[in-house]
């Protein structure tokens, strides 16, 4: 699974100091080129059509053009270029739709069908005036639809300390150089990093110690010319309202879900959270068995309410359920898990498909295996 991947640094970074209560703590994130994995996944309709004014001479015939779009309506994008049959990655890192006045081309790692993959991708794009590096790989599937799974392994990183604990932040910027939606982002203690899944998005709200604090994030232009930017991140306390969170549900390893702030929790709470309203996005059982929002075209979403109590109900135990439907002279089953959500959960364990046998009367007629997938 390319969304979730825990990491642990062990790099120096900058360490805010302890503020005083109720005011604001100023943390200095300093640029890591490595240790990150950020996954921001593109999909381009065969209607995007990119065009360059100027082009190098390529050794292939094939020539795949991708816009990879850095904004909500599209019409910010980074222009790539692959020469398939040399197998060369060209980046437009200027975005001026001139592929001959930018860094030499990629090479691919490896390649296989109609898939190819590009490997320690370095590249440095412009926003607002500041030069922002990027350390990325990109798995590159061509089809009916072109997808491009950039994974980010540069970021920012730096510490704060809260009531005596050392918190650890991290950001990942998915490449548009404006941070919220979209964008990788850590925040746990140091001793907790284990536990922690990366958020997708920014939230405006973090929790620390069972506080809110309301989290302000801002590019710094270095003083030297050869810097990277830093980040400037504010922790100001916050006087939110707040509700609590009971989840109702067995086996629960860990969930987690965004909203007025992200939280990756691990057993049955209560938590205490801002109110609003979330979305969950994970849920892990102890057995392995998993729900991902990614796999749903509707949002799992519950309200927090301001000084009230809601009830979430998630995980096991786990009901399976085989569906039969009779197609002619033949019958088709279908075997899904669902939790007490009601929602379907999977498992990647392939060992020991789950089985079935059809009886008439008294007497087996058929048995056999439900195939993956």
């Amino acid at each position: 699974m390319w969304r979730y991947v825990i990491v642990v640094l062990c790099a120096a970074v900058a360490v805010g100091s302890a503020p005083a209560n109720g005011e604001p703590q100023t943390i200095t994130l300093e640029w890591q080129q490595s240790q990150f994995s950020h996954p921001v996944e593109f999909i381009i309709s065969p209607t995007e059509e990119l065009r360059f004014r100027a082009e190098p001479v390529y050794a292939g015939s094939r020539i795949e053009r991708i816009p990879l779009p850095l904004s909500d309506d599209r019409t910010e994008f980074l222009g790539i270029a692959i020469d398939v049959d040399a197998e060369r990655l060209y980046i437009d890192a200027n975005r001026n739709l001139d592929l001959t006045d930018d860094p030499e081309p990629f090479p691919a790692r490896s390649s296989e069908d109609s898939m190819m993959f590009f490997n320690d991708v370095h590249l440095v794009l412009d926003h607002d005036g500041l030069a922002i590096p990027y350390v990325l790989s990109l798995n590159i599937s061509f089809g009916y639809f072109t997808q491009v799974l950039a994974t980010i392994h540069s970021g920012w990183e730096g510490h704060a300390e809260i009531d005596g604990v050392d918190f650890r932040i991290a950001v990942m910027d998915n490449l548009n150089g404006r941070f919220g939606e979209g964008d990788g982002f850590e925040f746990a203690p140091v001793h907790a990093q284990r536990a922690v899944t990366p958020s997708s998005t920014i939230p405006a709200i973090v929790m620390a110690n069972e506080r809110p604090f309301a989290l302000d994030l801002s590019l710094v232009e270095p003083t030297d010319a050869d810097e990277t930017p830093a980040i400037r991140a504010t922790l100001q306390p916050s006087d939110t309202a707040m509700g609590v969170v009971n989840i109702q549900g067995q086996y629960i390893s860990q969930i987690m879900f965004d909203g007025p702030t992200q939280k990756t929790a691990t057993g049955a709470g209560p938590l205490h959270l801002p109110s609003g309203t979330y979305t969950v996005r994970r849920v892990l059982l102890e057995d392995g068995w998993v729900f991902d929002q990614e796999r749903w075209e509707s949002a799992w979403m519950f309200t927090v309410p301001p000084q009230g109590e809601t009830t979430l109900a998630a995980g096991g135990p786990i009901r399976e359920t085989i569906t039969a439907r009779r197609f002619r002279r033949s019958i088709h089953l279908s075997y899904e898990n669902e939790g007490i959500d009601g929602f379907e959960y999977m498992n990647n364990n392939r060992a020991g498909p789950p089985g079935f046998v059809v009886m008439k009367g008294d007497k087996e007629v058929a048995a056999g295996t439900i195939e993956y997938g």
